[in-house]
């Protein structure tokens, strides 16, 4: 059995891709203390999931799991989910100012095997007014977020350019998911 450790909406759409047959089962770990551990982008969202992964295989060793987890960073800030709409606000405010990056990181148990790894994709959103943030807001679409977007429920226009993939920016490094499990 192929299991989704995760609640995303848009992990579970990007595995719908590529198979129908999963089990969703998110992981309880918790991820607190690592967030206050680890600094750089790229091992932070590895260590997340990896911490994620290792819950679930003590529940089912002999099954498939894959784990993700996302963040934004721009300018040294790391950027998760927003803990109000206030922080949200902030977030979408400094994102549309400069560049800034999103990683996806994900772990795999297959064939009793753990694989970790991350992905990058860099992110330009225009310059938005605080009318086009609090409008998006006013959706509710932010809540859960890293970065406080999901850039497949943008149709405001916030988003000038993608360098990369855009699998990475909804929160699964897809392609290396499917190499690994589905290339037999």
């Amino acid at each position: 059995m192929l299991i989704l450790g995760s609640n995303s909406q848009g992990r579970r759409a990007l595995l719908e891709q590529i198979t129908q047959d999963f089990l969703v089962a998110p992981s309880n770990f918790d991820e607190d203390e690592l967030k206050h551990k680890q600094h750089k982008p790229s091992s932070l969202v590895q260590a997340l999931s990896l911490g994620k992964l290792k819950v679930l295989i003590e529940k089912y060793p002999q099954d498939t799991i894959i784990c993700a987890d996302t963040i934004v960073y721009q300018k040294g800030v790391i950027y998760g989910k927003p803990t109000s709409r206030e922080d949200a606000y902030t977030m979408l405010l400094q994102l549309s100012l400069a560049p800034h990056y999103v990683y996806s990181g994900a772990s795999v148990y297959y064939q009793k095997k753990i694989f970790t790894f991350y992905e990058k994709a860099k992110v330009i959103f225009k310059k938005l007014s605080p009318l086009e943030i609090q409008q998006y807001l006013d959706r509710g679409e932010y809540w859960g977020k890293a970065g406080s977007y999901g850039i497949q429920s943008l149709s405001d226009g916030f988003v000038k350019k993608v360098e990369g993939n855009y699998a990475t920016v909804i929160g699964l490094p897809l392609e290396k998911i499917q190499k690994l499990i589905f290339s037999e």
